[in-house]
């Protein structure tokens, strides 16, 4: 994480929010997303639609101002160690902690969701309009 630029890291410290679609940003691709600075990880929900046939170079936009594109390897984010870091995460923001799991748990199976993903960034990058 060191290798990566300190002002860029600052807006996706602060912005929670990003967009699936780099080209052609749009409310309806639009995510939430937890960061853990630690490992350096974006953890947010993809759904199927957008989901890479390769995982790695996969790109998201922040929409901070600058806005800041990120590339990293998506992988699944379903086991429940990345359900315990994403849960601290959403708690150390903020959100009570029943919440939290309603949001991150499937209700069915009590599971966490298979539609929750993992950008482990490799790149952070200003976005050319």
């Amino acid at each position: 994480m060191d290798d990566l630029p300190p002002k860029l890291l600052h807006l996706v410290r602060r912005t929670g929010t990003l967009c699936l679609n780099v080209d052609d940003p749009g409310w309806d691709d639009a995510r939430g997303y937890l960061f853990d600075e630690s490992s350096a990880t974006l953890y947010f929900p993809v759904s199927r639609k957008y989901r890479p046939a390769q995982p790695e170079g996969f790109r998201v936009l922040i929409w901070s101002q600058p806005r800041v594109v990120v590339t990293g390897d998506l992988l699944p984010a379903g086991t429940d160690d990345e359900f315990a870091i994403q849960l601290s995460l959403v708690v150390r923001a903020g959100m009570k902690s029943e919440k939290a799991r309603y949001m991150l748990l499937d209700q069915r199976t009590d599971r966490p969701r298979q539609t929750r993903f993992k950008l482990l960034i490799r790149d952070l990058a200003v976005a050319q309009d």
